[in-house]
């Protein structure tokens, strides 16, 4: 089987962008695996699998949604990715427009976004293939060497006509340098800024009382810093642009675009993570409780936000320490101006800048990991607290269906007692009702006795009522009132049942439920008693079921109730 170094992983919707990517690496002498070209007949993931084994590097082209059908075992976008994964090769994930992250990676490939990927656009195609090819491990392939031999005379000028035009080249490089230099050294005093903001922020916060939840302060922090931001986007968003000839002259000094362009991918990194930060305390000091673990999780990400803004320094001095003195006019006038950025400038070498940056690299990846445990850790908890509520939830289900069962209207005893059946039905009602705007105002998970399960038992409750006890007249509003207590309307009432024999209501008719007298609710016989004691004359606030629709009745208060009779709703 024929030897490749490179193996490209897409789907049919990115076609044309990995074609365009394997052509660009064939072009620079690549050995790239492209299976719409270089498929041949067998067995197909045979083939692939030795494929993705005999090479070095996996790139991954990943248009939006990509990962999406990757929950799916048997997708081959998939397959590929973990049989790489699984054979440690090289994979380097590139991310077309509008392609995120998924919340929730597929099963066995979470640690995808942790490989080192390449944001890739048409505009910035070249960009984003320069770092394709540094990540890559492959060495490139040519099929014969130039054997050829110059004579001596010939190298001889060839090397001095060479040093000619690189002493030529490097004086006409000097104002591209001195662009360069100036534009890096503008970034770098935006992110001193931020950073300043993020100190600002993190010391606010390193005050704040989780238990007494003083919000004033920070939050007021949280808005000065949010305005200051704003102020430095028009210094964030322009990216420096340079044609191939000012690349070329770049280049003489060992610095390439790619060197350039990370101070300007770094600088915005630091503008949208510390407005992701804003909004996790935002989030926090708006939220019903602050756990410990939230409130070190957001001190820990200022501090990682310091060692970001820390390892752009580094770059930018790397990058400035390789340009000629005579271009470092910018650099000379900010580096003073620098509050919250290390003492170090311009004189080491190019590894210890490159060392600066791995070690807050490393202590930020150290950090995030630690932050993922705690997380994880969380999660658990959260799970074993679900497990328990679940269990809880279960038991209480059970509990109510039991009591349901004891609560069977019983035609052999008292109709009284048979309604008093009904109004301990209604508690348990009105029980769920309340357990439900809890769980809804806590953002918690619903309970599983929900009103409308409770409901249901309680008009068959009132079906069996209504059939032993034929000649009753106020089931109907009954039930009416119980659909409104399931939708969190009333809570209680007095329901007029009848009058005293031979004698009738000027006012008040059977079905009739009292629930305010004299501006005070009303939920049972006693409260009822006890405001009409209080005054017999006022208005009275009553439910009267008209076309199948309890409608609110306000009226003047008419005496007479010693000839009513009332019933509680709920007991």
């Amino acid at each position: 089987m024929k030897k490749y170094d490179v193996f490209i992983s897409y789907r049919r919707s990115s076609y044309e962008s990995a074609n365009l990517i394997a052509t660009r690496l064939k072009a620079a002498g690549y050995r790239v695996f492209f299976d719409l070209e270089t498929m041949r007949s067998g067995p197909f993931n045979e083939q692939l699998f030795s494929v993705i084994e005999g090479c070095v590097d996996v790139v991954l082209v990943l248009p939006p949604d990509a990962l999406d059908r990757c929950h799916n075992e048997e997708d081959w976008v998939r397959k590929e990715v973990l049989h790489a994964m699984k054979h440690k090769k090289n994979i380097i994930p590139i991310l077309l427009n509008g392609f995120k992250w998924p919340e929730v990676m597929p099963k066995g490939m979470e640690q995808l976004a942790m490989y080192q990927s390449v944001a890739a656009s048409i505009d910035f195609f070249d960009l984003a293939m320069e770092r394709v090819e540094s990540y890559l491990n492959s060495r490139k392939y040519t099929r014969a060497r130039v054997a050829a031999r110059w004579s001596a005379f010939v190298a001889m000028a060839l090397i001095v006509l060479c040093c000619a035009a690189m002493l030529i080249f490097r004086t006409l490089a000097k104002p591209v340098c001195k662009q360069v230099v100036d534009h890096m050294s503008l970034k770098v005093c935006v992110a001193d800024l931020l950073l300043a903001d993020n100190k600002l922020l993190a010391e606010e916060w390193s005050k704040y009382d989780i238990e007494n939840r003083d919000n004033e302060k920070i939050a007021l922090c949280k808005n000065i810093v949010r305005n200051n931001i704003a102020e430095y986007l028009p210094s964030v968003e322009p990216t420096i642009n340079l044609s191939a000839w000012q690349r070329f002259l770049l280049s003489l000094y060992g610095v390439h675009d790619t060197d350039v362009a990370s101070v300007d991918i770094y600088l915005q990194s630091m503008y949208s993570e510390i407005g992701r930060n804003l909004d996790l305390v935002g989030q926090l000091i708006t939220g019903k409780t602050i756990l410990p673990s939230d409130y070190d999780m957001a001190t820990k990400l200022f501090k990682v936000y310091q060692l970001n803004g820390e390892s752009l320094y580094y770059t930018y001095l790397q990058i400035v320490n390789q340009l000629p003195d005579s271009s470092r006019e910018g650099y000379y006038e900010v580096v003073a101006m620098f509050e919250n950025m290390p003492d170090t400038g311009l004189g080491l070498n190019r590894i210890d800048y490159t060392k600066q940056v791995e070690r807050r690299k490393s202590e930020s990846e150290r950090i995030m990991d630690t932050l993922k445990q705690s997380i994880d850790e969380v999660k658990d908890e959260i799970f074993v607290q679900e497990q328990q509520i679940d269990s809880m939830y279960r038991a209480m289900v059970d509990k109510y269906r039991a009591n349901v069962k004891r609560l069977a209207i019983n035609p052999e005893e008292e109709m009284g007692y048979n309604w008093y059946r009904i109004t301990v039905q209604a508690s348990a009602l009105a029980l769920s009702v309340e357990m439900r705007r809890d769980d809804l105002a806590a953002g918690d998970k619903p309970n599983p006795l929900t009103p409308q399960m409770v409901l249901v038992d309680m008009n068959r409750l009132l079906d069996d009522f209504s059939r032993y006890y034929s000649d009753v007249q106020y089931v109907d509003a009954a039930r009416a009132f119980y659909r409104q207590m399931a939708e969190d309307n009333y809570m209680g009432g007095v329901l007029i049942t009848q009058f005293a024999e031979g004698k009738t209501h000027d006012v008040y008719k059977v079905g009739d439920i009292i629930v305010e007298w004299n501006g005070e609710r009303v939920k049972n016989l006693s409260q009822l008693q006890a405001a009409y004691a209080k005054s017999a004359t006022g208005r009275v606030k009553l439910l009267r079921l008209e076309d199948a629709k309890l409608k609110p009745l306000t009226i003047p208060a008419p005496g007479r109730e010693d000839i009513v009779g009332f019933l509680d709703l709920v007991n």
